[in-house]
């Protein structure tokens, strides 16, 4: 009787064990699946996300298709989108921090705002320009000047600004030196707004200080200023020393009223 129960008690113990192995490569068999369906699963979702970046980077809709531009004056459209470089490139390849900066590096922008992508394929931009107060010609070469002494590019020459003309007495390196030409801003404002009946006509500028700023009274005769302004009442005693020298029959060819107490005037016979 123990030997059969020990057969059947070992019999009962291989089944057990077989049992359980089958069940173990059954399990395995399951998480082997499994494993493989989640790496197709994975795979798919892989391959999914690469076709959209493709159909992003690829798809014409998603190019800048459209530039917005408000606040623009004295550049071209052309000009505009040269300086912004967004061309014919992905929306998603552009940064507007970036955009910004370029435009702020122009001479004639003073802020700028960007917008990209709404629209699709939009970029919208708005500009503040630099407003230019005179124009300052040193020989052939112009350049516009801000109320702040910013020198900029003569865009529009058909804008009308006050011309204010540099002798050539100015040496060459000093003609658009932007710290030489901000000095001279505040003295031509106030002599534009001293004689508003001249406005029209250019302001001189020679270096020598008994000169200084000065424009031509008439065909004839031409005033010189000096600097450091109270140009209202240099230029009425200009006004009234030109006024008495033609009722006496003289002509004017200069008036200097540059310093005070030395105001005097040169008569075209250099008398």
């Amino acid at each position: 009787m123990d030997v059969i129960s020990n057969e059947k008690t070992a019999s009962a113990l291989r089944k057990r064990v077989r049992a359980r192995q089958f069940r173990e490569k059954h399990r395995q068999s399951g998480r082997r699946i499994m494993r493989g369906r989640q790496r197709w699963f994975s795979g798919a979702i892989i391959l999914c996300i690469a076709l959209l970046i493709l159909q992003f980077v690829i798809s014409p809709a998603f190019y800048v298709n459209a530039i917005s531009l408000a606040g623009v004056s004295y550049y071209t459209h052309e000009e505009m989108i040269g300086m912004t470089g967004v061309a014919r490139k992905n929306v998603f390849w552009l940064n507007p921090a970036e955009i910004r900066e370029s435009l702020l590096r122009q001479p004639g922008i003073e802020e700028a705002e960007v917008q990209v992508g709404w629209p699709l394929g939009t970029v919208q931009i708005h500009i503040i320009e630099k407003q230019p107060l005179f124009v300052w010609q040193a020989g052939e070469h112009s350049v516009w000047v801000t109320q702040h002494g910013e020198i900029m590019p003569v865009y529009l020459k058909q804008l009308s600004l006050p011309l204010v003309v540099s002798s050539a007495a100015v040496q060459k390196q000093r003609d658009h030196d932007e710290a030489f030409v901000a000095s001279l801003v505040d003295d031509v404002l106030a002599l534009l707004q001293s004689v508003p009946d001249q406005v029209d006509a250019p302001v001189l500028f020679d270096p020598n200080p008994f000169r200084g700023l000065g424009h031509w009274l008439d065909e004839e005769t031409v005033v010189w200023y000096g600097r450091g302004g109270d140009f209202e009442y240099r230029a009425a005693v200009a006004a009234e020393m030109h006024s008495l020298a033609r009722e006496e029959g003289v002509t004017i060819a200069e008036i200097n009223v540059a310093q005070p107490m030395t105001y005097h005037y040169r008569s075209a016979a250099g008398e």
